[in-house]
């Protein structure tokens, strides 16, 4: 077999024309080069003649440049390739073409570029299957998007990078470790990426594969060998034998293994952790696939992924083409479930299903008896499901103790196996309450049911739970108010509806009884079921009375709460600002001075400068709809203009419990007079102002006066 080729540039062949002190590489020379590669008895001295009289050799070397024939079959060093260079040369001479830069090269000079350039040779050698060069690692499709990290883990990675390097270094096997799915790979992609002797490096997808070791002693055996070794999916009793290997190659050889294991000797094998991202770095890599993605859905990935890079990434395909996709649409996607699936390995999953059905367990000392119950109740033997997860721990690190307690890591693990056991025995789920032995135990249980609302049994059992809320008792105690708020992600529209019939109907100073932890409870729940189309109208309408019966005099309270769902922006619902007016509506047709002055208030956030919320978490497990604001200058001016027109029509009831209140309502109002299109609508509303209320002529006539 015969390859003829000319490179114009020697950089495309090797990718390292020179060396360190930058002198000439033996192989590539100065100049261009027409190479030609001869397989077996196709590079014999009797089987060149005529080769350097073809066009190519002829006219590279008529132009000053060499002709190199790479000849396998010479297999006995110097005299195999003086013999085939006189046949050519010769032959040269004959002909009138340059002779003198005429090369071959036989087997074991070739043999040896191979051993110096294993990155580049593993391409020409027909490499077996998960072993890559650098590049092709580089362009795998996994690794196509952009890298994103802090600059903590930028400077990691030059200290690290150096540590490696052959003359200078101190390290020579690196092993990082930390759980599936947070970037491990990538992390040593960007580490060998930019490093000097990224050209030395070779990447094997599945260590266990590979016979490493022989390997890593064939480029030991040849003292001209530089190499380091990317060796991924690293088992534990692989460790220390590959780094007695490396230790036998002078500081020749590099070799960084990736695994979830930790190292079993720190001094000889340092280990670099590396584990899941942190929310804002999340939401800074998710925008940085998908910038266009709203706010809203990037936080439901980062929220439903946990840190784990890997599994952003499924979630945020999968979110990019279906936006009606909840938790339980995430898990059920092939992709995903084998994702996580991977993390458990094939073993019998029931013990852990004891500590996944709970958000936390109680596993030792005095609040060991959490754990023990759930274990009795599923008709499990306590100390083998300990041995068991402990054992799960120790092999996959996914069952940490967090004090006293233990929880599954990461949470969509724990989602997928809580889902796993309600769909598998939903009646022992449903009964699970009564059997837990703590309060905190039912808490952690009503906040699992949180993360898995969408689920059908959980659905099911929820909404049945739900129907028992309805009359201001089950809301004045606190713990009841959290199983409420919790359940109500399993149906956001039924939770809203039952606090608003069971607050409707009740006097001011009865609904003062939800105070303290519960009413504020009580007041997130709402906030959060606000953001729903469907539960907006009952859950502003249930602030609204409890605004009425107002006894918290913290900034978020219920007053505060209303209120800021009228914000034009940020108002923390999906709803439109004009379809939120039917609330505002309602309130004023109580003719009740409390409810009506707050939805003056509420009006008057059309004049505030400055939007402002706090975040708040998701009403439900479902991909949350877009916040609603105004999509152009004309929508925005269509939502003042409507408030403006609700105020005067206030102002003119003559109320004089509410004068304060527009005054109030007129000084942040005021600087409308500035914009022309609305300066009409702001005039007719401080003329009804001063028509009813003579003694707010002076106030306004002092905002109208600093305004203009």
């Amino acid at each position: 077999m015969s390859v003829h080729t000319q490179c114009r540039s020697p950089h495309d062949l090797t990718q390292n024309a020179s060396d360190e002190a930058g002198a000439v590489h033996d192989w590539l020379g100065e100049t261009d080069t027409c190479w030609q590669l001869k397989a077996r008895a196709s590079g014999t001295p009797a089987r060149l003649k005529g080769e350097v009289g073809k066009p190519l050799p002829e006219q590279s070397l008529a132009a000053g440049g060499r002709f190199v024939v790479v000849a396998s079959g010479s297999t006995n060093g110097k005299k195999g390739e003086s013999d085939r260079l006189k046949t050519l040369t010769d032959e040269a001479s004959a002909a009138g073409i340059p002779s003198e830069r005429i090369e071959v090269i036989g087997s074991e000079r070739l043999a040896g570029w191979c051993n110096q350039n294993p990155a580049v040779a593993a391409r020409w050698a027909g490499r077996p299957d998960g072993l890559w060069t650098l590049s092709d690692w580089a362009n795998a499709e996994v690794h196509q998007v952009p890298w994103q990290a802090p600059d903590s883990i930028k400077e990691e990675i030059a200290r690290q990078r150096s540590a490696l390097e052959f003359e200078t270094g101190s390290v020579q096997h690196l092993h990082i470790h930390g759980p599936p799915g947070v970037g491990k790979t990538r992390f040593v992609l960007e580490l060998c990426r930019e490093a000097p002797w990224s050209a030395s490096v070779i990447y094997l997808q599945q260590a266990s594969d590979m016979r490493l070791v022989e390997l890593i002693d064939g480029a030991v055996a040849d003292p001209a060998v530089r190499l380091v070794v990317v060796a991924d999916e690293i088992q534990p009793e692989q460790l220390r034998p590959l780094r007695d290997a490396v230790a036998r190659a002078d500081g020749r050889i590099r070799l960084v293994t990736v695994g979830h294991c930790p190292t079993p000797e720190p001094a000889r094998i340092p280990a670099l952790l590396v584990g899941p991202i942190d929310r804002e770095m999340a939401a800074k890599v998710i925008s940085g696939w998908y910038p266009a993605m709203p706010t809203e859905h990037v936080d439901f990935i980062v929220r439903f992924a946990d840190g784990y890079v890997r599994l952003a990434r499924l979630a945020a395909d999968a979110v990019a083409r279906d936006t009606s996709l909840d938790v339980r649409g995430l898990l059920s996607r092939d992709e995903i479930r084998a994702f996580l699936d991977g993390m458990l390995g094939t073993e019998d999953r029931s013990a852990l299903h004891v500590v996944a059905v709970l958000e936390s367990v109680g596993w030792t000392e005095d609040v060991q008896i959490e754990g023990e119950a759930i274990a009795r109740h599923f008709g499990l033997a306590w100390n083998h499901v300990r041995s068991k997860v402990s054992e799960f721990d120790r092999r996959f690190g996914i069952v940490p103790r967090g004090g006293r307690y233990r929880y599954i890591s990461p949470t969509p693990l724990g989602i997928h196996l809580a889902v796993e056991a309600w769909t598998t025995f939903p009646d022992l789920l449903r009964s699970l309450p009564d059997a837990l032995p703590t309060e905190g135990a039912k808490d952690a249980y009503y906040e699992r049911l949180r993360s898995i609302a969408s689920n059908p049994q959980v659905q099911d059992y929820a909404r049945q739970e739900l129907a028992f809320f309805f009359q201001l008792d089950d809301f004045v105690d606190a713990r009841a108010v959290r199983r409420w708020s919790a359940l109500s992600a399993a149906d956001p529209n039924q939770a809203a509806a039952s606090i608003r019939h069971a607050l409707e109907g009740t006097a001011p100073e009865e609904r003062s009884r939800i105070e303290d932890r519960a009413r504020r409870e009580t007041v997130w729940a709402l906030v959060r079921l606000a953001w729903r189309p469907g539960a907006f109208f009952d859950a502003t309408k249930a602030l609204a009375l409890l605004a009425e019966a107002e006894n918290e005099s913290w900034a978020n309270n219920a007053t505060a709460e209303f209120v800021g769902r009228f914000q034009i922006f940020l108002g923390g619902t999906a709803v439109p600002y004009l379809d939120r007016l039917a609330v505002i509506d309602e309130l004023v047709a109580t003719d009740r001075v409390p409810l009506v002055r707050l939805a003056l208030k509420a009006l008057a956030q059309v004049g505030e400068r400055q939007a402002y919320r706090i975040g708040s978490e998701p009403a439900s497990d479902e991909v949350p709809e877009k916040e609603w604001h105004p999509s152009t200058g004309r929508e925005n001016l269509e939502c003042v203009l409507a408030a403006l027109e609700r105020l005067t029509k206030l102002a003119g009831l003559d109320t004089v419990e509410l004068e304060s209140d527009f005054v109030a309502a007129a000084n942040s109002l005021a600087m409308m007079l500035r914009d022309s299109p609305l300066r009409s609508a702001v005039a007719t509303l401080f003329d009804a102002v001063r028509t009813s209320y003579p003694e707010a002529r002076e106030p306004l006539r002092r905002s109208i006066a600093d305004v203009i």
